[in-house]
């Protein structure tokens, strides 16, 4: 199989890693960049040397994902998933969901041990996983986590080291990721800029914009107004929500389905095939859709949740990136209702490139402590049977699910064009971050002056060139992109000596 030289490298730092006895690693990669050709890479190489690997998901849809690729490349593997007809544990390949892992974990390990295990989408950890982890550990087992966002509060007291050597701006750059156009809640003034770290100053200033309402905007018309004949998806903030963003499409003359873990798994296949096939144009769901879903032609997403999750935000934003030559697509439109942008970062933006150990402030700023709830059992207020569903099966009582959605009126700006975005006072608090970082870093003030222009597409006002304007300590936004903007000019230094 032919890998990219980036997906090379990977395999080169990992092999390190493993000489170095860091048994349990970490890699870092973005959605769209090709995470599971590099495990069947590691795969094909650990069968030509005879030795067993596993390869764990997190459910029976990303198992049977899984099982699909790695026979399309000669990799022939059993599957440890219930009575799964790919079942036959003598192939030294074994797909496993974690869920079915777990009642047979002690067996396996005494009966059928690894000799390599990779845990995909590693971000998200089970006992199961810890227990697997544990025992690799004491045998000196490889364990390779995979994922776009390892950001969750502690894994760096799990793995040993962190490999991450691709970014989501540079797969643009090499064409293999799309570009997006970005549009968020239009915001006058952005008072509180460089008061606090993390970017809470964007959300505590959109929260005075926004009031009681956690949209911004009509999602339709927005939509019908930026995205029309776009494949879309759309993140809803709960079930009830998610199902009136589809009826208000489908009464505006759109295609469009909704999908939840509620519904028969026909049903969502149905819809999932009608979706892909072109037939439904908006696709609106709030978790089911987030992770393992791969469809290069979704050209539009519509964020219609808040979070300050960044491995949510970004899953989110990882559906639209990938490119699609045959149809056209030529860039990702991202139409943000939440502020979610604003206060997580675009797809391009720079992402924290170590592993959280549980001390000082998390990578992720708000931890999901709590699962999607959409597969949740529950007890019938009516009956008291437990169940799972939106219907009692035995006194067929519905439970009604509260929407509980605010939407004030506004309008959205596109991100690209800041102005739209800041006020008069914003912008000179930037051009004193910049100013102060040029004053740390020794460098002449007109460096503050030209990345300014940068950043806002304007030239600094005049009145503002004066030695005696006193410069503001970085917030974590600012500094985040002047590392970027670093790296930008560098490598336009190396390869055009300006």
């Amino acid at each position: 199989m032919q890998l990219r030289p980036y997906q090379n490298d990977q395999l080169h730092l990992l092999r390190q890693g493993i000489a170095a006895k860091q048994y349990v690693q970490m890699l870092m990669s973005p959605t769209g960049s090709g995470k599971t050709e590099v495990a069947k890479a590691i795969i094909a190489g650990s069968q030509a040397k005879g030795r067993r690997a596993w390869f764990v998901v997190d459910s029976v849809s990303l198992l049977d994902q899984a099982l699909s690729r790695f026979h399309q490349s000669g990799l022939y593997a059993g599957a440890i998933q219930a009575d799964h007809p790919c079942t036959d544990y003598g192939k030294p390949i074994q797909i496993c969901t974690v869920q079915s892992l777990r009642p047979r974990l002690q067996h396996l390990l005494a009966a059928q041990p690894p000799d390599l295990v990779l845990i995909d989408e590693a971000h998200i950890l089970y006992k199961t996983h810890l227990e697997l982890i544990d025992w690799c550990r004491a045998n000196r087992v490889p364990v390779i986590g995979l994922s776009a966002t390892p950001f969750r509060r502690g894994l760096g007291t799990i793995f040993d080291r962190l490999v991450s050597c691709i970014t989501t701006a540079e797969l643009t750059e090499q064409g293999y990721l799309v570009p997006t156009q970005c549009w968020a809640p239009f915001v006058p003034s952005l008072k509180g800029v460089g008061t606090k770290a993390n970017g809470d100053w964007i959300e505590d200033e959109l929260a005075e914009v926004m009031g009681d309402a956690q949209l911004v905007g009509d999602v339709v018309s927005h939509w019908k107004a930026l995205g029309e004949n776009r494949k879309t998806l759309v993140f809803a903030c709960n079930v009830k929500h998610s199902k009136r963003l589809a009826e208000a499409f489908f009464a505006a003359g759109v295609m469009a389905a909704h999908i939840d873990g509620y519904m028969p798994p026909h049903e969502v296949d149905e819809i999932l095939r009608l979706y892909k096939a072109g037939r439904i144009k908006v696709l609106v769901s709030v978790a089911m859709l987030i992770k393992g879903f791969d469809d290069p032609e979704i050209a539009c997403l519509v964020l219609a949740r808040p979070t300050q999750s960044l491995m949510l935000h970004y899953q989110m934003l990882g559906r639209g990136l990938r490119p699609s030559p045959e149809t056209g697509k030529t860039d990702c439109l991202i139409i943000d209702h939440a502020g979610n942008l604003l206060l997580n970062g675009r797809p391009t933006d720079t992402l924290p490139d170590q592993l959280d150990t549980g001390e000082g402030e998390p990578a992720d700023r708000r931890q999901q402590a709590k699962q999607d709830h959409e597969q949740k059992t529950k007890a019938c207020p009516h009956c008291g049977f437990v169940f799972s569903g939106l219907q009692c099966p035995k006194c067929a009582h519905e439970i009604l699910l509260p929407d509980g959605v605010a939407v004030a009126p506004g309008k959205l700006a596109k991100l690209d064009d800041r102005r739209q975005v800041l006020g008069p006072t914003c912008k000179q608090d930037i051009y004193r971050e910049l100013l102060g970082y040029a004053r740390a870093k020794g460098k002449k003030e007109g460096w503050a002056y030209y990345a300014y222009q940068a950043f806002l597409k304007e030239p600094p006002d005049r009145a503002w060139r004066s030695s005696s304007l006193q410069s503001k300590p970085l917030t974590a936004e600012m500094s985040s992109w002047i590392k970027g903007y670093n790296i930008r000019r560098a490598k336009s230094h190396a390869k055009y000596g300006t």
